[in-house]
Formats: C-alpha cells, structure tokens, sequence
C-alpha cells in the first residue's frame, strides 16, 4: 500500500508558520522590537530601507545573549519566557511563543551580533531560508543587533503582493508608534533611508504622544486616571475639535501590550455621545493595568486580541472615567455636569462594592430625569414649550407664503416624500420643466412623472469629482497661484500619505512641494478652491484618500474623490435660479448622476403613481 501522507521537511514547515507571524515588513518590525524591550533594553534604534523590503535592522542595549541561546533562538519554540501551561496566563513579556525569529529566519537573509556583558566577544550568527550558515566569535557592543536582509527573497510570490513603499512604510511607522509609545520611559531612534525621522528620548506619556505625533496636540490632550476593581486606567483622550473622520490615532494597551478592541472602543466612543459629530474618532490612547491572570494574550499570533475575565465590568469603568475627564474639562453640555459631580463622590467607593451597572444606569437617570419627554416638565416649561411650537407654525406659514400657488403646490408634494421612495429615473426621462430650492439641501424639479429630489451636495461632489478627473486625464486642470506661498506642517503619518498622491495633486491643480522635515509648500491651487486654511483643507484631504482606499483603487480616483469632498463642504448651498439650472444640467452631464462618488445617492424621483396611491 502506498504511503500519501508524509512529514514537511523543516524549512517548507516554517515557511508556511511564517505566514502567520510575517506578512510584510512592519511584522518584523513588530517582533524584533518587542524583543529588544524584552531583553531590557534602554535605546533601540530602528533602521529600514525601501520600506523594509531590503533592510530592517533593529540595535539595542539590552542584556544580550550566549553562543548557545544566540543559535537556538531562531530554532521554533525556542522562548525564555515560559516554562509549563500555567506561565501563559502570567505573561510580562511582549513575547512568548518562540515562533517569531523562526519564522523571520525561514522567509530573509538574517545576521544577528549578540554580546552579554561578562563576555569579551560577542556571536555572530548568520541565516537563510532556516539554514545556518555561519556561527563565530566577533567584535560588538553589549546588546543585541538583528538585521533582516530581502525579505521573502526565496518567496517571490510573497514577495509580489507587498504594496507600494509609502504603504508599507506606513504600516510600520504605525507599528513604531505602538511599541514606542508604550514604553515612554525608553529612548528610541528611527531611520529611514539613512535619514533620522524620529529622535525619542526617554520622558512621560504626554511626551512621547508629541514628540510622535507633534507639538499642535499638546492643548487638546485631556488626561485620563482612575483605578477600581484592580484595574488602573491612565492615559489621554483628545477634545472633541479634533476628532476625524477617519480611525488610526487610537490606541490601547494593556499590561504594556497594544491590542485592538471593538468594545472597549465603543466605551470611549459611548463617553463621547452627543458630543462628536457622527463617523469622526478622537484620539486616545489608554493604558489598563490588571493582573494577568485576569486576561488571556494566546488568542492571535500577532497578540492583539485580549480575552477579559471580567469585560463589562471594564467598559463601564472606562467609559465613566473617559465622561468623567470630559465633564472637568468642561467639554461635556451642561445637562451632564450634575452626572459627573455625582461620580466625584463616590466613584471608587461604589466600584469597590462591585456594582458599576447600577451606578452608571442611576446617574444617568438622575441627571437626565426631566428631559426625556413632554410630559416630565413643569407648568412653566410646558408654557414654554407650546410657545416655541405655535413660533414654528408661524414660521412655516409665513414661508408658505413666500412661494406662487404652483410652487406651494411643488412644496406640499415634497412634504409628503418618504424614505420608501426608491426607483431613480434614468437621463432619458429628465424632460425637466421648473426647479426649486428647498430649504439648504435640496432641489426639487418637477418632471413628466413626478418631482426629482435632488441632494446638493452629494451631487456638487459628483460634478467636481468627474471634472478632476477628466481635467487631470487631459492634463487640462486649472490653478491660481497664490500671491503668498503656504507652509503646510504635517505629521510623518500624513508627509507618507501625501508623497503618495503628491504627483496626482499636482496634476490637478495643486502646486506642492517638499521643504524637508515634515514641511511642504504650497504654490497654487485649483482653480475654484478657497486658499483659507490650506492646512485643514489638505489635512482633511488626506484623511479623505486614506479611508477612500478601501473602495477604490487608482490613486488617481482617490485624489479626486478627497478633493470634491472637501470642496463641496466650502461652497455655499444657496443658489440663484440662473444656477439651479446649471448645476441639473452639470448632474445629467456626469457618466454616473444617479451618486456620489463616495457611493451616496444625488437624487431620488417620487414618482406620480405613487403620490395618486396615498390618496385612493
């Protein structure tokens, strides 16, 4: 009988382990850096070029290691931090599983110079593809020096589904930014392509938050601490105004450890209600200390899931700490400050008793009792109340009045619209005979079959959005150049993301060029933008592309897409009845009028057979 079934050699067994730990460049990254931290080091120093596809090289002070420990660290399973099953739930380390050397080993060229402190030479080891090449005696400083050469090298189809430099250098800034702002109390170093990005000496948690992501930040941080129930809970959140629309300026630790948690988001996003304008995200970033036997870290091979013994019990304390900082620093409305006053109290005394539901849920029915509905107020609110309803009656009368008889008539069929309204006419039915504003959103046409609701600004986005497009294709764009340059400050995050476009700004319309450290200088600007704050507008503009990228995929389109967007949001909604007519026209001149580029409708038709149904 033949025998199908047979055992990997060891090189293809730690080639396919490696995809679970190495999946581009920013992973090693991520595990040479945690070891550093692990082996006590003070400075560590990050060294890559092209994006970590040809270099990634990791120096640091800390205790290195033997001859011995020096060879079997890149064997699998090969780890100091455990010993028996019991020692994975008193994890300290940022590592533990022994896979990460291995499997970087298995997919680079890898050369690691190691030195304890008590030894006169160093080791040197040399690696490929799991095969040691060289082992022996050399000259080096204490510590640990890891570089990885050409990763996936021996995996050219790995290799190829890598992104473009800017991309993956930005996932391992991303990475950097983690580690390093976990450890404030060590000294770091990053270079890319020979030149210093980031120089980081050894401060506080607030200090490292702007020496990474800039001075600018310094006002808007709004310290965070508490400690209840054993868990202590510190850090910062950002006020409201500089919330985005986009995720990535959001980070929790815990135990030291960067972990990625829907829920324990949704507990500082819950702090935040009623404050933030919806889809945008504040900054954070919040350290939890707990026993470890009180969490489980082996749940993913990146180590960024974290299983809670006891969750809910860890949302209610963080979202009461998070509203509580809010309320005193007078961000929160002052319906809440009755709320807050309350938890000063007796906030720690009621989490030691255990009962953070019943706390949370009384409070906030005390501080909003009275509010909830009508029948709640007082004689004189009441008065008040009926006061501001006829004052709106009046109002709609006296807007009523303001239209002919035939727009009246336009007017009440819109009122009578609902969101059950779907099927959308095509370009060949727009034989359109009036159109109207109404109110600062919408246009409404009246048209054979019915009226077509028309969503200004969604539509403004598809007419600039086609015509960036088709002006840059034919490189036909129109600019103004500004009578005084502008200077635009940007993060290392944003100065990637911008390299990245920077050719397709250009192109339409833009003037930008680098300054060196972070600046660039803008010249001119497309013809029809406002040169007000170019900082924000380009700010906002990245933040546009970066999520963006996800639907579409021509750099091209996601300019053009950030662009309209952001240009919509400065131009006024108030149109003439001259311009009502050209904006129709522009709509039904697009390749897609029927939406946004951001995949939003521009117009809904509300058909006549479906008015003359509501009143049979």
């Amino acid at each position: 009988m033949s025998q199908i079934i047979q055992i990997l050699p060891d090189h293809v067994a730690n080639q396919i382990a490696a995809g679970e730990v190495v999946q581009r460049p920013a992973s090693v990254v991520k595990e040479l850096l945690e070891n550093a931290v692990d082996a006590g080091a003070k400075f560590i120093q990050l060294i890559v070029k092209d994006a970590g596809k040809t270099l990634i090289q990791v120096v640091d002070d800390g205790k290195g290691m033997s001859e011995f420990d020096a060879r079997i660290s890149f064997e699998r399973h090969a780890t100091s931090k455990i010993r028996i099953t019991e020692d994975i739930f008193q994890i300290k380390t940022m590592g533990f599983r022994g896979e990460a050397l291995a499997s970087i080993a298995a997919v680079a060229q890898v050369e690691m110079k190691t030195k304890q402190a008590d030894q006169d030479l160093g080791t040197l080891v040399q690696i490929e593809a799991s095969e040691i090449k060289r082992v022996e005696p050399c000259q080096t400083t204490v510590g640990t020096s890891i570089s990885v050469k050409n990763l996936f090298y021996n995996i050219p189809a790995r290799r190829n589904f890598l992104k473009a430099d800017p991309v993956e250098m930005r996932h391992i800034l991303e990475e950097f930014h983690q580690i390093s702002m976990a450890h404030p109390e060590l000294s770091w170093s990053f270079f890319q392509q020979n030149e210093r990005i980031f120089q980081l000496n050894s401060g506080n948690l607030r200090q490292r938050i702007l020496g990474l992501l800039g001075q600018k930040w310094n006002i808007s941080l709004i310290p965070i601490e508490e400690e209840a129930e054993g868990v202590k809970i510190y850090g910062f959140i950002s006020k409201p105004d500089v919330a985005k629309k986009i995720r990535g300026d959001q980070y929790f630790f815990v135990n030291l450890r960067f972990i990625k948690s829907p829920f324990l988001h949704h507990a500082v996003m819950s702090a935040y209600e009623d404050i933030l304008p919806a889809k945008t995200y504040p900054f954070y970033c919040i350290h939890l200390e707990l026993n470890p036997a009180k969490i489980d870290v082996n749940v993913h091979p990146t180590k960024q899931e974290i299983k809670f013994e006891d969750e809910k019990m860890i949302y209610q304390i963080l979202k009461v700490t998070c509203r509580h900082s809010l309320a005193h620093h007078s961000v929160l409305p002052t319906i809440d400050f009755e709320l807050e006053q309350g938890m000063q109290g007796d906030f720690k005394d009621h989490y030691t008793l255990g009962k953070p539901d019943e706390v949370f849920t009384s409070k906030i029915n005390s501080a909003t009792q009275g509010f909830s509905t009508n029948k709640n107020l007082n004689i004189e609110d009441q008065k008040i109340e009926k006061d501001r309803q006829k004052s709106n009656l009046n109002a709609w009368e006296t807007l009523y009045q303001d239209f002919s008889q035939t727009d009246k008539e336009e007017l009440q069929q819109v009122n009578l619209w609902s969101s059950s309204i779907n099927s959308v006419p095509s370009v060949s039915e727009m034989n359109l005979n009036k159109s109207i504003q109404v109110g600062k959103e919408y246009v409404v046409c009246n048209f054979q079959q019915g009226l077509l609701i028309v969503h200004i600004r969604n539509a403004r986005e598809r007419i600039r959005f086609e015509q960036y497009k088709k002006n840059a294709h034919r490189n036909q764009s129109l600019a103004q150049t500004l009578l005084f340059p502008v200077r635009l400050q940007l993060s290392l995050t944003q100065v990637l993301i911008l390299n990245e476009i920077l050719e397709e700004l250009n192109v339409m319309g833009f003037g930008i060029r680098d300054f060196g450290n972070h600046d660039f200088v803008v010249d001119c600007i497309p013809a029809d933008m406002e040169d007000t704050d170019l900082q924000s507008q380009m700010e906002e503009i990245l933040e546009i592309y970066t999520q963006s990228k996800s639907v579409q995929t021509e750099k091209l389109t996601n300019a053009a897409l950030a662009l309209s967007v952001v240009q919509t949001k400065k131009m006024s909604n108030q149109l003439s009845d001259e311009e009502i007519e050209i904006f129709i026209q522009q709509l039904f001149s697009t390749e897609l009028p029927e939406l946004s580029p951001s995949g939003k409708k521009t117009y809904v038709k509300l058909a006549n057979s479906d008015m003359k149904v509501w009143f049979d």
